[in-house]
């Protein structure tokens, strides 16, 4: 037997060996070089299973990347292969509240009668069954009748806790059915609520690819059977841009190929085309009523301005479509974006570059300071002097006569509440694609000439409220510096002259007399 002698082992593959040796110096030798001999082995074998695991996970992502791109360019065929209705017996809860369930045992007598001291041949023999063992029996018994009612209290206090516990599900239950039943009779009654909640509940079932998040706001306006929808669109940066991955062994990193400017720009395009086309069809397949004759959309990016480094907001794609020549068009065939362009909708000349488009109509039908107002230019005749009577019934008249000269365009026109400032008085909403959009106007029963600082308070408001154009009606006239300023801005001035003519072309005999100082 050697003098030395020891057991090694290599932690990597596993592999025993035996050093043995009658010299110290000897033995250690052996054991480094067979250790060395591990070590390099292990290594290289590290670097061979590295480099495979790293080959396996560029190839995985490589494919990952390619299936990326390939849902994206699917984003609109996607849908086509799904019915984007509401199933409202899929919204309802039919689960059955769980199975009451009470795992304790009853306490079991005998159990506690064994607990009773056992007596001794002796006793049995000379006392049989003493009054003693009676008591003992008796008090077991007891205290299992004790055991007894407490498990059966809580017995009935856990029923209790359950039905108590089913009644609130089954009453919480019942109500989401009702709920579900509400909004499927309302939604079908044609209520703009219950619509603009159901198209919430279809986009919210709209699947995309994890990387893509949208949000809508939806509007519905009854008057024109019109929907209203703007989306949150992906921004460029946020989409995948990987094409290829390769593993660099010697480095013992990830490499990454992408798209090339050009090619990622054509698949941005793709991708914001698709969605908006998609968006419109699963707004028209979902609504069975017939409740929805157009929809508008408006698709709005929020990005970083690379020049400012601040946050900013660009509508880059604007669509109204009509439901009957929209469902003509064979979606499965179609080029997303000459799809738009034959929707005569709006694009950003480079979606990438996020240049913004003017959004062919974005109401905002929660402006509080719009009212319902009588009407009253059926009440006009010649006899009111328009520059004396009330200032807020020469609003309301304002609003009428705009009403008469936009009737049969879908146009809408709203009074808004009284202030005797100089805000906006009434607001025009008009869904034409070319000359539509919002227009605000101010009513000035003057009996003097309307200065050029009114004016310029008009200009601020349209830029405020982000019009396309104000209007300013006086009875009264405008001044040189007024008509100068409004050259070449959207501002469009009504005198008295110009009101009148007005009236009269719509059969309404009116006057105006100016008091004179």
């Amino acid at each position: 037997m050697a003098n030395y002698e020891e057991r090694i082992q290599d932690t990597y593959t596993g592999e025993i060996a035996i050093i043995k040796s009658n010299d110290w110096y000897i033995f250690n030798q052996k054991k480094e070089n067979k250790l060395a001999s591990w070590e390099k082995r292990g290594h290289r074998l590290h670097k061979q299973q590295t480099k495979e695991e790293g080959l396996e996970e560029a190839n995985r992502l490589t494919n990952e990347a390619l299936e990326n791109i390939k849902n994206m360019k699917n984003i609109l065929k996607y849908t086509l292969g799904i019915d984007d209705k509401i199933n409202w017996e899929s919204l309802k809860d039919y689960k059955k509240f769980k199975q009451f369930k009470f795992d304790l045992q009853p306490p079991d007598l005998n159990s506690y009668l064994l607990q009773a001291p056992r007596w001794s041949i002796f006793e049995y023999i000379f006392k049989s069954i003493t009054i003693k063992r009676k008591a003992i029996l008796e008090e077991k018994r007891k205290e299992h009748e004790l055991a007894m009612e407490r498990f059966n209290k809580n017995k009935e206090r856990k029923i209790a806790e359950y039905e108590l516990e089913k009644k609130q599900f089954e009453k919480l239950q019942e109500k989401h059915n009702k709920e579900v039943e509400d909004l499927k009779s309302r939604f079908e009654k044609n209520e703009p609520e219950a619509i603009e909640e159901y198209l919430d509940l279809v986009f919210s079932k709209s699947k995309y690819p994890d990387f893509i998040t949208l949000s809508y706001d939806l509007l519905f306006d009854e008057s024109r059977k019109t929907i209203i929808v703007n989306v949150e669109l992906p921004d460029p940066d946020s989409l995948p841009k990987e094409v290829e991955y390769k593993y660099i062994a010697s480095r013992d990193e990830f490499t990454t190929k992408e798209l090339k400017k050009k090619e990622f720009s054509e698949l941005y395009e793709e991708v914001i085309s698709q969605i908006a086309i998609r968006t419109v069809h699963e707004i028209f397949e979902s609504v069975y009523t017939n409740s929805i004759d157009f929809v508008v959309l408006n698709g709005y990016v929020n990005s970083i301005d690379k020049k400012t480094g601040n946050d900013t907001i660009a509508c880059i794609v604007s669509i109204q479509a009509e439901r009957e020549y929209f469902n003509s068009l064979n979606l499965t065939k179609i080029s997303a974006k000459e799809c738009i362009k034959g929707l005569k909708g709006l694009i950003a000349s480079e979606f990438i570059n996020l240049a913004p488009v003017k959004p062919i109509l974005n109401l905002n039908r929660e402006d509080r300071r719009i009212i319902e107002s009588e009407a009253v230019i059926d009440d006009i005749d010649s006899n009111n002097n328009l520059a004396s009577m009330d200032w807020q019934k020469f609003e309301t008249l304002v609003r009428d006569i705009f009403a008469k000269e936009f009737a049969g365009e879908g146009v809408d026109v709203k009074v808004t509440q009284a202030s005797r400032d100089a805000g906006v008085d009434a607001i025009i909403f008009d869904p034409d694609p070319i000359k539509g959009g919002k227009f605000v106007i101010q009513a000035k029963r003057y009996n003097n000439i309307v200065g050029v600082s009114a004016v310029r308070d008009l200009f601020g408001t349209v830029m405020n409220e982000g019009a396309v154009k104000g209007i300013l009606v006086t009875t009264s006239n405008f001044g040189k510096d007024s008509i100068e300023f409004a050259k070449d801005k959207p501002l469009t001035l009504i005198s008295g002259a110009h009101l009148v003519h007005l009236f009269n072309k719509h059969g309404y005999n009116v006057n105006i007399k100016i008091k004179q100082k």
